[in-house]
């Protein structure tokens, strides 16, 4: 129990700053480049935990829980809401985010990573979650740079 809970207190102390610092750091990056960096770190995270040979390198994948992990994903996704959203609806939208995020976020995922646990363990799931986090995040990167350097018609969500 000694070292879960200094898991969960690196996580949350790893994660202050983010809190802090996330709105100014969306406002010079945008959000699709803030969430694309938290799916990034995302992978990470799961890539140390399918690689750790010992419970406490566990510590290296909590340290990352702030810039990947619920701090900067729900935080730059409130936070861009409530400057896009017309006020009437702000509360109604913030309800949708937090039922997308706990319900189906929170939900759905640990049913389809029991699947994977049983077919290939524990840390072929980290592994795996890890490899397709890391897709997803080369897919839109490619995307984007070919938006802005080939196209150049890039636009942030906030442009839009």
């Amino acid at each position: 129990g000694g070292l879960l809970g200094l898991c969960k207190l690196t996580g949350t102390v790893c994660a202050l700053p983010v809190w802090w610092t996330l709105s100014p750091v969306m406002d010079r990056i945008g959000i699709k480049n803030v969430q694309l960096i938290c799916t990034l770190f995302i992978a990470v995270r799961l890539y140390i935990l399918g690689v750790i040979t010992e419970p406490y390198q566990a510590l290296y994948s909590e340290a990352l829980a702030g810039i990947g992990g619920f701090a900067a994903i729900y935080g730059s996704i409130t936070v861009f809401m409530g400057r896009v959203v017309d006020e009437d609806l702000k509360g109604t939208s913030q309800t949708l985010i937090f039922v997308f995020f706990s319900g189906f976020g929170a939900g759905f995922a640990p049913i389809g990573a029991s699947y994977v646990v049983i077919a290939q363990g524990i840390k072929g799931m980290f592994l795996l979650s890890s490899y397709v986090f890391m897709v997803v995040v080369a897919v839109l990167a490619i995307f984007d740079s070919i938006q802005w350097l080939i196209l150049g018609n890039y636009r942030s969500l906030e442009e839009t």
